[in-house]
């Protein structure tokens, strides 16, 4: 169904449109501290023992290859996944075919218009470009208040009666009755069809009423033709452009922290040089001394020579 591409009026600025426990199984591996099943083990790290606690021998528990293999398939799955988001939040339109009988279309219902030549090119370049058939209508204020309860629902009804299919854009311009001080209170909307999205985001939307709002605001530099056929010439260009949409940014950063948490948790080429040496440690040995030879520190009772230097203890 058609859906709002975003309007805006003289005295509320422009606005965007829409767009369609488990339980715990306990610790396990190597750590610092002890836990439920685990062995007290010691090396030696810069002439002082570094106590540790594991499940199993870190000496053959723990294998730098299968790391790395992990690490590679771990890579592989976040590229897969990384891909899968970009395709899902990247703008990268094909033109749409249009509809046989589709045409650019202006109706001045308001009778403001005093030169459609220049909007009528601006929309015919659009349409070649993005094959999305526009349309530019202007109604007065008096039909909305009698019939409808807004701008949005009269477009939205408008594009209902006027277009077969979801491949065309509708702007509905509605002048409002001036005060006495001269203050013209004009409306305008976008209905888009559900057609137009991969080409329409909000991205380019946006651009569009932005650009539109602005430029109607400046009376005396634009009519409302002129600015309508202005924002259409600005979004032309850019309308077909590939990118990158913001929403995928998170998700991205998000794949890139969980590589980042998998590569530190698994890539330790010194860990696992020390890992090979550890031996297992009773609980009772855990007084260190220095080795009155090289100063290296050791286990009171454990080492039987310094471990270090292999002097007498």
């Amino acid at each position: 169904m058609p859906h709002s591409s975003g309007g805006g009026s003289h005295g509320g600025g422009s606005h965007g449109g829409i767009h369609s426990s488990s339980r715990s199984s306990g610790p396990s591996g190597i750590h610092r501290g002890p836990y439920a099943g685990s062995t007290r083990y010691v090396y030696y790290r810069n002439k002082k023992p570094v106590i540790i606690y594991s499940d199993s021998d870190p000496a053959t528990s723990y294998s730098l290859k299968i790391s790395l293999g992990y690490i590679a398939f771990v890579t592989v799955l976040l590229l897969l996944i990384s891909s899968v988001v970009c395709c899902a939040n990247s703008h990268a339109p094909s033109r749409l075919t249009p509809d046989p009988a589709a045409r650019v279309v202006i109706k001045d219902e308001a009778n403001i218009f005093t030169d459609t030549e220049e909007l009528y090119a601006a929309l015919n370049r659009f349409f070649e470009t993005t094959g999305i058939a526009p349309t530019v209508l202007t109604v007065k204020n008096e039909v909305l208040d009698n019939q409808f309860s807004s701008l949005k629902h009269f477009a939205y009804k408008k594009y209902l009666e006027l277009f077969p299919s979801e491949k065309y854009w509708l702007i509905v311009y509605s002048p409002g009755p001036e005060t006495e001080d001269g203050f013209d209170d004009w409306h305008w909307e976008g209905m888009q069809g559900d057609d137009t999205d991969s080409i329409l985001t909000t991205v380019e939307t946006d651009l569009f009423n932005d650009t539109l709002q602005k430029a109607l605001l400046q009376r005396e530099k634009y009519t409302v033709e002129n600015a309508i056929a202005f924002a259409f010439d600005t979004l032309t260009p850019v309308s077909m452009k590939k990118y990158l949409q913001k929403s995928a940014i998170p998700g991205l950063c998000y794949i890139a922290f969980v590589w980042l948490i998998v590569f530190l948790k698994n890539f330790h080429p010194i860990k696992y040089k020390y890992y090979k040496t550890a031996v297992k440690c009773p609980d009772n040995f855990v007084y260190q001394k220095k080795c009155e030879y090289c100063s290296g520190v050791y286990l009171v009772g454990f080492d039987k020579t310094c471990p270090h230097c292999g002097a007498p203890i």
